[in-house]
């Protein structure tokens, strides 16, 4: 009898502490407002709820998915109340995310420990330990909630800011295309002058493709690569008849000067989408865009709004 005692004392403690980690973690990751406190109360529920399903006259009526869910949404109810209904399907889903990440870590754990004990986790506010184990398992789901606490939000909204601003593009000019991953530049105003096209900033490296050799490497060359003598060099290709000059203004100076390319079209390509959009100027820049090479062009924001309302 005191070993069923002390078993279930154990069971509880292991699920208080899981529970506890779990919804720890979901709060980092949506940003809602809570406390310890609340935490606390809603990892005694989910405990509890394990301890209550352990027992062979409630088991059959607790164990069901419908319960199990209903204590899920009682726990997140209970450490973030009172959240509207999208944002409680939102810390749902971000609870039961952790669960699967932290469920996939404890089995991993118990594979690598090569433990001949059986493990069965129902993770969903229930953990059952039907033998003695040892905690690595335990360790190990506790530090994976831990890190997606502590790292998963940095992660989320780095790739979500990448997934927005970094945008790959194809520029298409007669048989030839060239391939450019581009920032979306909200400051990027630029509009050809004379037609009103949007104007894609682009690195005279990453043009290669559609310029000329010898025109390309004598404007690599060029040391002052001034407006005269970019359009005296690209006039004598093909070219000539698809130059540009854009007037700009920036920090530093005021009245610039872009020679542009009219290609004959850009496919834009955004969250497995693309559109070819062919009312555009790409303006010529010698330097590097980015010090870490993460682009190596600037997108007019108009172009991204069009392959977003496009779909």
């Amino acid at each position: 009898m005191d070993d069923n005692i002390l078993y279930l004392d154990v069971l509880f403690l292991v699920n208080l502490t899981m529970d506890f980690v779990l919804i720890w973690a979901t709060t980092k990751l949506t940003g809602f407002a809570t406390s310890f406190k609340r935490i606390f109360v809603a990892a005694c529920t989910g405990a509890l709820y394990s301890v209550a399903v352990y027992f062979p006259a409630l088991h059959t009526s607790l164990s069901s998915l419908l319960v199990k869910i209903a204590f899920s949404i009682l726990m997140i109810y209970i450490a973030f109340y009172p959240l509207s209904f999208k944002k409680m399907i939102q810390a749902l889903a971000y609870f039961y995310f952790i669960i699967f990440a932290v469920g996939g870590a404890m089995l991993a754990a118990v594979y690598l420990m090569k433990t001949e004990n059986t493990v069965q986790a129902i993770v969903s506010g229930k953990f059952i330990i039907p033998e003695p184990l040892g905690y690595n398992w335990i360790l190990a789901a506790v530090v994976t909630a831990v890190i997606i606490g502590r790292y998963g939000t940095k992660l989320i909204i780095k790739n979500f800011i990448k997934s927005i601003l970094y945008v790959p593009v194809i520029i298409c000019l007669g048989e030839e295309r060239v391939a450019l991953k581009t920032l979306v530049d909200t400051g990027n105003q630029l509009t050809d002058p004379i037609t009103g096209k949007p104007v894609m900033i682009a690195e005279l490296d990453a043009l290669k493709g559609i310029i000329p050799k010898k025109a390309f490497e004598e404007l690599r060359n060029n040391d002052d690569f001034d407006v005269n003598s970019i359009i005296t060099c690209l006039s004598e290709t093909y070219l000539a008849s698809r130059l540009r000059v854009i007037p700009f203004n920036s920090i530093g100076e005021q009245k610039g000067m872009l020679v542009g390319i009219r290609p004959d079209a850009v496919i834009i390509v955004h969250n497995h989408k693309t559109i070819k959009i062919k009312d555009i100027i790409i303006g010529i820049y010698k330097y590097k865009l980015s010090s870490k090479g993460i682009y190596n062009g600037l997108l007019h924001p108009e172009l991204l709004q069009n392959v977003i309302s496009s779909g």
